[in-house]
């Protein structure tokens, strides 16, 4: 059975005075359980995307807008930011904090290494990586979608934990809006590499590259220290794949948003798993919580969170420090 959201999309107010008063860059204001996103842009209906991808709707003189009713809205977090054919990219993806809800972290200025070969295999060139590490570090996290290894770096220095980060390149494939009908997902890279059932013979190399090649790489600059896997969304099908399959080379597992579970979750009393997902992103919810139990079911050691955001970066940011320390204590 699919989920229902507790989100509603509305259509604007038209005689909220603060319509009037809406500029180039995307603003957003809460009345009660109700949270109004709007942008004033020449030309079609904006894209909203984040927390949520649906059309502005007409609010005025070349502004747009919608209404987003969410229950408990104070404890909410919700991203946004618009696309249209003016800036195809959002200029900046903000997030609006609910004033009881939790989050928000510092970042440092770090500089990571790579993106490195580590061979000249077709896993190899498709999937480069990248390192960073500070002083006698005590743990390595191997991180799938390494392309972005420079933000975790940056929250795990700013907060002065001495864990070294791994990356591995996912190689995927950009979609941008409308391009959604020409995907192949055994076309992708990242899909191939991280869900065992679009390729299975693709998924076990790249596991075994990560296992075999890439980690004793680490290992040799930092020394054998335990390994914690983590991903978010289908990176996230990724290090649980990789908590099930080879629970002996894992410590512990984060597992962000997680679409798509192992066939069998791992043996009994298996690495410990620190699992997010958001109630405002519903699929994911619902197939995280359904793992959790499983893992339950094995007396495997379980920190499940599910914070009222949707499928976010910023909430992934936001869980990383907290299910890390879980993982290591």
């Amino acid at each position: 059975m699919r989920l229902r959201t507790p989100l509603a999309v509305l259509e604007p107010d038209l005689e909220d005075p603060r319509l009037a008063d809406v500029g180039e860059h995307p603003t957003a204001w809460a009345d009660g359980d109700t949270l109004t996103i709007a942008v004033r842009r020449p030309g079609e209906a904006p894209l909203l995307v984040g927390t949520v991808y649906e059309r502005l709707r007409p609010a005025g003189d070349a502004c747009w807008a919608l209404r987003l009713r969410v229950p408990e809205l104070d404890r909410a977090c919700i991203e946004y930011g618009v696309l249209d054919p003016v800036w195809p990219s959002p200029r900046e993806v903000q997030v609006w904090r609910g004033r009881d809800a939790a989050g928000g972290v510092s970042r440092a200025d770090v500089d990571v290494e790579g993106p490195l070969p580590l061979g000249d295999s077709e896993i190899a060139a498709a999937h480069p990586v990248r390192f960073w590490s500070p002083p006698a570090p005590k743990a390595v996290v191997v991180c799938a979608d390494g392309e972005g290894l420079a933000g975790w770096a940056g929250i795990l220095a700013a907060a002065g934990e001495r864990v070294a980060l791994v990356g591995i390149h996912s190689a995927g494939v950009s979609i941008g809006p409308g391009e959604e009908h020409a995907y192949e997902i055994s076309a992708d890279p990242r899909a191939r590499a991280y869900l065992r059932h679009v390729d299975e013979a693709y998924f076990a190399a790249h596991m075994e590259y990560v296992l075999e090649t890439v980690l004793p790489w680490a290992e040799q600059r930092v020394g054998r220290l335990p390994r914690v896997a983590f991903g978010v969304s289908n990176g996230a099908a990724f290090a649980a794949a990789l908590g099930a399959l080879r629970p002996p080379q894992v410590a512990g597992v984060l597992a962000f948003s997680l679409g798509d579970t192992p066939r069998r979750p791992p043996p009994w009393r298996g690495p410990a798993h620190a699992l997010v997902a958001g109630r405002l992103e519903p699929d994911f919810d619902r197939t995280t919580r359904r793992y959790a139990l499983r893992l339950r079911t094995r007396a495997v050691p379980v920190r499940l969170r599910r914070p009222l955001r949707g499928h976010d970066h910023s909430m992934w940011e936001d869980e990383l420090l907290p299910a890390l320390r879980w993982v290591l204590a």
